[in-house]
């Protein structure tokens, strides 16, 4: 059996830290009316410019990525070439209930002049295999899944 779930396509490694519970505001530019749960899908790339900046600014938190997805000495910029956490790219990875979308959020992930998409209950499910799309869209998941937990946290 199946069923139809909303879903956002972010690129790693946001969607790990949304569905991992690190991250609560996704910055759009766009805002929507949708309210509840919402599937999050992890794009093909990763965003490099996101690590080289929370490197400088977060850390703690460039390091959790690091060790979720076995970064180190693979690191090449533009490009994973040994990613331990590869099914976690191209596939729905987790979910969250949207609550709000604001301008004036207080997260330490706002960004100024965006959107921020409030998340909370954050799960992370073992990958469904999935191409994204661009804004909210509708796919057909199993309607059983693995649920893995927060297991960076």
């Amino acid at each position: 059996m199946s069923r139809f779930v909303h879903v956002l396509s972010v690129r790693q490694p946001w969607a790990w830290l949304i569905c991992a519970g690190f991250k609560d505001a996704e910055n759009r530019t766009w805002k929507t009316g949708f309210r509840g749960e919402l599937y999050i899908h992890a794009g093909l790339r990763f965003d490099w410019e996101t690590m080289d900046r929370l490197e400088r600014e977060m850390p703690d938190v460039a390091e959790k990525i690091k060790k979720h997805f076995g970064i180190g000495w693979t690191w090449k910029k533009g490009g994973i070439l040994d990613c331990d956490m590869i099914s976690e790219f191209g596939a729905i990875v987790g979910r969250v209930e949207l609550v709000s979308v604001v301008k004036n959020s207080t997260s330490r992930w706002a960004e100024p002049e965006l959107y921020h998409w409030i998340v909370k209950n954050p799960v992370q499910i073992e990958p469904i295999p999935l191409r994204g799309q661009l804004q909210i869209f509708r796919a057909e998941i199993p309607d059983e899944i693995k649920i893995i937990g927060n297991m960076g946290r």
